[in-house]
């Protein structure tokens, strides 16, 4: 079976794809796992940090700085320029997988599972390196089992024609639904 992509994924996709890979190493150990929002957790902890970093500047003004003042500030300084970089890479991988503009095909047959981007690209995993496939609320994910984090992601647009495929071609396969 192939299936021809056309459209992009949305923002919502891409934060998705972005978190399943993130959690990939959690997810081969308990694949049931929720899948956790690091765009929000990082984000809502840079806050916290900084509001943090706020009261100890009031605090070292309006008292004289002790030396838990000085650590506590040079602790939040460390861990803002940390979050910071983390969220900004988070959003950028993001939009460099918005930005591609290339179509995409997936070839499911007895082999295994190809992505075919436009002929430049090719990602090909055969069943045997197939550990499950996850159906989140964007997108239809296979999760391999090598440790490098590879996961083929389709939109979830394509669930009605990849699940009876692999119903009837892949019935030994797990198939995990939110």
């Amino acid at each position: 079976m192939t299936i021809e992509i056309k459209e992009k994924g949305s923002d919502r996709f891409y934060r998705e794809v972005i978190n399943v890979i993130s959690q990939y190493r959690y997810l081969l150990k308990k694949p049931r796992r929720k899948i956790k929002n690091y765009f929000k957790e990082y984000t809502v902890l840079l806050i916290i940090c900084a509001m943090i970093l706020l009261l100890d500047v009031v605090s070292i003004c309006l008292f004289d700085a002790g030396t838990g003042e000085k650590i506590a500030l040079v602790t939040m300084i460390f861990l803002i320029v940390l979050l910071g970089a983390y969220v900004f890479r988070l959003n950028k991988l993001k939009k460099t997988m918005l930005a591609d503009p290339r179509t995409s095909t997936l070839t499911l047959d007895e082999y295994g599972v190809t992505l075919n981007k436009e002929n430049t690209q090719e990602l090909r995993v055969s069943w045997d390196g197939i550990v499950f496939v996850r159906i989140l609320k964007e997108g239809v994910y296979f999760v391999t089992s090598q440790q490098t984090g590879i996961v083929i992601s389709v939109i979830r647009k394509y669930e009605n024609e990849i699940l009876p495929w692999l119903r009837e071609h892949r019935p030994g396969l797990e198939i995990i639904a939110e």
